[in-house]
């Protein structure tokens, strides 16, 4: 398959293929800086884009050869790259940071109104032992909110939220980080690899223990050297000379 006919195309395939996220590639190729990212999470669907990429992943794997230094950047990215990138732990607003007074706030009348609707569904018995959702608090709660300092019921702490990226548009760093996604009973976690383990290959890689590191001699393991090798009165001479005033 010959180079695509739109160039702008092209050169998004070569881009994202070297590395760089769907994100960056988009812009290389020329297109709009402003809020890039749906329009570059199309075009990677793009029939023709996706055909390219396939036929130029294939040419690669073909003519791919492993060196050392692919080795130590990859290596490196592993130990040097912010996990963070990938997944983290965030304190956002709970629910009464800021609603009016501090009562619980909902994100849309939508979510009160199915609130409102779902308690009417419960038994008596239940119903005698739950209150109903009330509105005093206001709508418009979002997680992406920060905690109020002085809220009364999370004392400002807010509320934990794990992040985790949407691995389509990772750094370069970031995607050599990323070791996969795991689905369990809980729903699922992104996987990395291991930096410890990075780190002694590449100091492997590097034969920075091949030989043992020279360190410096303090004062006093070089005056029993000394000692050791010319005698106590030859050194105690050697350094009352030193200490003497000059004329």
């Amino acid at each position: 398959m010959p180079p695509l006919d739109n160039p702008r195309h092209e050169t998004f395939c070569q881009s994202y293929l070297n590395g760089r996220s769907a994100k960056a590639s988009y812009i290389e190729a020329g297109y709009e800086t402003v809020n890039p990212q749906p329009s570059a999470s199309r075009l990677l669907r793009n029939v023709k884009v996706v055909a390219r990429l396939s036929e130029l992943t294939q040419e690669r794997q073909t003519t791919f050869k492993l060196e050392i230094d692919d080795v130590i950047h990859f290596l490196s990215a592993i130990v040097s790259t912010d996990v963070n990138e990938l997944m983290s732990l965030h304190r956002v607003a709970c629910r009464h940071c800021h609603g009016c007074d501090h009562a619980y706030q909902w994100r849309t009348p939508r979510e009160f109104e199915a609130a409102v609707a779902r308690h009417e569904c419960l038994s008596s018995q239940k119903k005698r032992g739950e209150l109903p959702p009330d509105a005093k608090g206001g709508f418009g709660y979002s997680w992406k909110s920060d905690p109020d300092p002085d809220c009364p019921e999370c004392d400002g702490y807010g509320e934990p939220l794990m992040w985790q990226a949407d691995t389509r548009t990772l750094s370069p760093g970031a995607d050599m980080l990323f070791a996969g996604v795991k689905q369990h009973a809980h729903g699922f976690h992104i996987k990395t690899y291991d930096k410890m383990r990075a780190v002694a290959l590449l100091t492997r890689c590097l034969g920075m223990f091949d030989r043992p590191q020279q360190q410096p001699e303090d004062k006093l393991a070089a005056l029993i050297r000394e000692i050791n090798e010319r005698g106590s009165r030859a050194v105690l001479t050697a350094t009352l000379k030193r200490a003497a005033p000059s004329e």
